[in-house]
């Protein structure tokens, strides 16, 4: 009983953790769809239903379908990518820029079978940078 009740009070910390984060917490399978997410990233997506992002198709959201490309590769072989810059399409029509860090999950077989990781947009600080002539104000 006492090992059940820690782990719950661990995942409610972890699930608090997630939901409050400014940045996208993600998993997403192989195909292209999300499996889970906090609010953060259905906000940064511009979507206010779940289930229609969790329907939705996430090569689709690429500005580039190049970008995509090059961060399957990416992960695929090496397992992860942290700072990987690109652009999305919001369900508005809005084009904003992200940084995505995320993970490969593998079976025990290394097949792929999750992705996880987190998305920031970069868009205010990059628009910022070029206003200020590319120096970062500290």
């Amino acid at each position: 009983m006492k090992d059940i009740s820690e782990r719950k009070r661990a995942e409610e910390k972890y699930r608090t953790l997630v939901s409050n984060v400014q940045e996208g917490v993600f998993i997403s399978n192989p195909q292209g769809r999300f499996m889970d997410f906090n609010d953060a990233l259905m906000r940064i997506l511009g979507f206010e239903d779940r289930n229609e992002l969790l329907h939705a198709d996430i090569p689709a959201l690429f500005v580039n379908p190049a970008d995509r490309e090059r961060l399957k590769k990416l992960l695929q072989d090496h397992g992860s990518v942290a700072d990987f810059e690109y652009e999305i399409r919001r369900k508005d029509g809005e084009v904003r820029a992200m940084l995505e860090s995320s993970i490969a999950i593998r079976d025990a077989a290394g097949n792929l079978t999750a992705l996880q990781g987190f998305l920031l947009d970069i868009t205010d600080r990059k628009r910022a940078s070029r206003k200020s002539g590319g120096a970062i104000a500290s």
